[in-house]
């Protein structure tokens, strides 16, 4: 299996520990490209960490009140990438297959909170807090201006440094002038105190006019434990503001920014306002322009993945959707106003605070769970520049060192920008030994179900393997910066992934083949076509063994009586429909072999040589019933042939019975009924022709409070996921019907219509409904077993003599698509015309009704009035 198969097989059991990963990993720092941060997250050095924008005066001094749009002032905007660096992987920077961009839209549709006199509403203020403003269409952002950076490493081994290859820009007032201006690191040591400082300095202010670039290794600038000593890769750009398009504002001079990094003509990474696309609920905005933003995002909330709507619901606090969401990830900046987060952005804003105030507390959750400091971290580990480039200078090694041993601040728990999380050593070796003790209880169990001495050899075998291939979990975690750091964690849990493939293999061997054991000489085993299977030559003779008390063993002597004992409760179970799948997998598993028996054999009664006949895997408790099916002399549709035609008249029996393991109204189950459908009277010689019908509630089943709510057709819905607890062992049938015939879903109709046909083309109904027809619910029917409440339409309690009848309403359509969709399957366009009724008199609950009476399945057609078109060659019957 391959790492990534096998990361996906690990995802339902690391879920918890993978969502705190997450969340302390996404902040206002590198949103992991991937949901997966135990795998190595990859091109690191494309990852943008922060973006700040503010106004500085002509001394290359933050402004902080006067007018910010004085022609003399300059807009500085800084984008760094690659965080948490540590000295010693500098010379691993690869930065050449990258370009990196800074956007501003300058004229963007924002307004602010509280304009025009307008009335500010809730979400106002929300959007004002969070955002600085409230922009109006959002897909109407633009890029106005960009700038444009590539970069790679010089001297990776020697002295490293990062190197502007080429600047672009365009959108500005009149072609810019670009001007790099080199970083000089100084330093002053202070010998008494052993202290050292450093910081950069440029040549020259700039020029002005010009766009002043400066690119180097910087402290990351992000306040926040969990990056302190560290260092990023960063761009500061200073912007005449009379270089900048803008236009004419009487009160502001909203502008929009955001930056992004490109591998050739691939966006692959965004970043607007601080703490956006870091939250895990927006990490799918990476690649996206601003203006799909709030498509993408509605997208999102209204028509969400599999995955997107399970994470949004068990884990809400981390990806569930606030209303406050539907905003484009840019930062807001109004010139005329200081920078201060969110307006805009300074070094030295707080902003887990102001978000915390505003309505998004993790970053300030974290900051408090990581930092030593009281109450909390609040300022960066270096001070920034007062000047031009404003960013401070790098941490080297030394002054880690010297820095991690004399203050309580710890050191950067996230060691690198790759390196994904690990548990500790004792959760990896609890791991470890929790899937040891399951591999060796499995292995026992199912060493003692087998039989074969050559699958115990292989079995123990396989298990011994790997239990030593698991053994490298149990050693301790390699620590960064040794080689290896970085991969072991995944390794890690690829082992303990195998582990677990094993473990589910040997649950699923032993419970097939307990199962298999378990129908051994059984009834139930009898799934195939058997020699003395019979099949009847009249209606009377099945009358016979159903209703007979001397054949039939019914389950009472009379129904209702106080004295009866409850009627018997049998089970389908996941063991038995699959039972023979491990043990022959070159053979049919018992459901299949079921499916395809009820496909060819014809046979009526299937009673064995011990005369108990077979347990049915499906539907195995039922109530037979006996009556009378008739067409209406003139109905609706009168184009039909044989049963269906007009005025037809008929006898029929009947099984009544439950797909599930609930008997009771009142929960989700799939109710049927199937049909033996005869002329009124038996033929004087040779066998009396008859005809099969089932029908059937939804599939994966139907809640019900009584069978007078239950709606039965021939192509019924499937709806998987009303199976609950039972969805594996219907699986196992879904997959038994789909491999034994083409269509299982859906049993034509056409031998009705063929009985006692006339020399003419078949015309057959494509759907057939039954109803019925609105008779007084049964006391207390919610409680009851289903066929209690049948007997109880029929019989009074305690008498055996029948008292009333059940009719069912006959309907069809021609009309009608099955519409396929995972996991469900629905028929719809149906337009239903009543042509007849179906009518039982009498009914009874017995052995030989859920253990010996066969219904046959009439086989799939390609055209169901065509005998010549059964689609299976290996189901077409002699002469067809």
């Amino acid at each position: 299996m391959s790492p990534h198969g096998i990361r996906r097989l690990l995802l339902a059991g690391s879920l918890a520990s993978t969502l705190i990963a997450v969340a302390s990993g996404a902040s206002d720092h590198a949103d992991p490209m991937s949901l997966n941060v135990f795998a190595v997250q990859q091109q690191p050095d494309a990852n943008i960490t922060d973006l700040h924008a503010f106004v500085v005066d002509r001394d290359g001094r933050r402004v902080t009140s006067g007018d910010a749009l004085a022609p003399d002032h300059r807009l500085v905007v800084s984008l760094c990438v690659r965080r948490a660096l540590r000295p010693d992987q500098t010379q691993t920077l690869d930065l050449a297959p990258y370009t990196f961009r800074i956007h501003l839209d300058l004229g963007p549709p924002v307004r602010f909170a509280g304009d025009g006199g307008v009335a500010t509403s809730d979400r106002d203020r929300s959007m004002q807090a969070l955002y600085g403003g409230i922009i109006a269409h959002p897909e109407d952002i633009v890029d106005t201006a960009v700038l444009e950076f590539d970069l790679h490493l010089a001297h990776p081994d020697v002295a490293p440094y990062v190197v502007l290859d080429a600047s672009r820009a365009w959108g500005f007032r009149e072609p810019a002038r670009l001007e790099t201006l080199p970083a000089t690191p100084k330093e002053k040591r202070d010998k008494a105190l052993h202290t050292r400082e450093t910081w950069y300095e440029v040549a020259k202010p700039p020029a002005p006019g010009t766009i002043a670039i400066t690119v180097a290794l910087f402290d990351d600038p992000f306040i926040f434990p969990r990056f302190f000593r560290r260092n990023v890769v960063g761009i500061v750009a200073s912007i005449p503001l009379s270089s900048l398009p803008l236009p004419a504002r009487m009160d502001s001079a909203p502008i929009l920014l955001w930056a992004t990094t490109h591998q050739g003509s691939q966006q692959i990474d965004h970043v607007g306002r601080s703490l956006r696309t870091q939250l895990p609920r927006f990490g799918y905005l990476n690649d996206k322009h601003p203006g799909d933003h709030v498509r993408e995002i509605t997208r999102v909330h209204a028509e969400p993945t599999i995955e997107e709507a399970l994470l949004g619901s068990i884990i809400a606090p981390l990806f569930a959707h606030r209303h406050y969401d539907s905003v484009p990830d840019v930062m807001i900046y109004d010139l005329r106003k200081p920078a201060a987060f969110p307006n805009g952005r300074w070094l030295e804003d707080d902003v887990a605070a102001t978000l915390a105030a505003a309505g998004e507390p993790l970053l300030w959750e974290l900051s408090y769970a990581e930092s030593r400091q009281f109450p909390r971290a609040a300022k960066n580990d270096k001070a920034f520049l007062p000047t031009f480039p404003y960013l401070a200078a790098p941490w080297d090694a030394d002054q880690i060192a010297e820095a991690n041993a004399g203050t309580a601040v710890p050191g950067a728990p996230d060691a690198s920008a790759i390196a994904p999380p690990t548990f500790d050593n004792s959760i990896w070796r609890r791991l470890f030994w929790i899937e040891v003790a399951a591999i060796g209880v499995l292995t026992v169990l199912l060493f003692r179900a087998l039989r074969s001495t050559s699958l115990r050899a292989v079995l123990v075998l396989g298990s011994l393997l790997v239990v030593g291939h698991l053994v490298p979990v149990r050693d301790d975690n390699i620590l960064p910066p040794a080689a290896g750091a970085a991969e072991q964690p995944m390794q890690k849990l690829a082992d303990l992934g195998v582990g677990l493939a094993l473990i589910a293999s040997l649950a699923l061997g032993w419970i097939f083949t307990r199962g298999r054991r378990s129908v051994q000489g059984m009834p139930q085993d009898r799934q195939g076509p058997m020699p003395d299977d019979i099949r009847t030559r009249s209606y009377a003779e099945i009358v016979e063994a159903l209703f007979d008390p001397t054949l039939c063993r019914p389950y009472y002597k009379v129904w209702g009586d106080a004295a009866e004992d409850p009627l018997p409760i049998y089970e389908t179970t996941f063991a038995s429909v699959m039972a023979g799948w491990i043990s022959a997998p070159d053979m049919p598993f018992a459901m299949e072999r079921a499916a395809r028996r009820t496909l060819r054999s014809r046979g009526d009664l299937r009673w064995g040589e011990d005369s108990n006949g077979f347990r049915r895997l499906v539907h195995p408790m039922g109530v037979c019933l006996e009556g009378t099916w008739k067409i209406d002399a003139a109905p609706p549709l009168g184009r039909y042939t044989g049963y269906f035609a007009p005025g037809k008249e008929g006898r029929v029996i009947a099984r009544y019975s439950v797909g599930g393991n609930h008997a009771q109204n009142g929960n989700y189950r799939s109710l049927g009924l199937v049909g033996k459908l005869f002329p009124p009277q038996d033929a004087p010689a040779g066998d009396t022709p008859r005809a099969h019908f089932i029908t059937q509630e939804d599939l994966g089943g139907a809640f019900t409070n009584s069978v007078t709510e239950a709606e039965l057709t021939n192509s019924p819905p499937v709806t998987l996921w009303k199976r609950g607890s039972g969805l594996p062992a219907f699986l196992g049938v879904v997959l038994a019907l789909t491999r034994s015939d083409a269509e299982p879903a859906e049993r034509q109709l056409y031998e009705i219509a063929e009985l006692e046909k006339p020399d003419v083309a078949t015309r057959c109904p494509r759907f057939m409904r039954l109803k019925l027809e609105s008779p007084p619910p049964a006391a207390g029917a919610r409680r009851l077993d289903f066929r209690d409440e049948i007997l109880g339409m029929i019989y009074d309690a305690g008498d055996p003599r029948p008292k009333r009848e059940i009719v069912f309403k006959i309907e069809v359509s021609d009309e009608g698509e099955r519409v396929t969709g995972v996991p469900n399957q629905r028929v719809v366009g149906q337009r239903w015309v009543e042509i007849g009724s179906l009518t039982f008199r009498k009914a009874l609950a017995s052995w030989a009704g859920d253990f010996v009476v066969h219904f046959h399945h009439p086989v799939w057609r390609q055209d169901r009035n065509d005998p010549t078109s059964v689609q299976r060659p290996d189901l077409r019957r002699p002469g067809a």
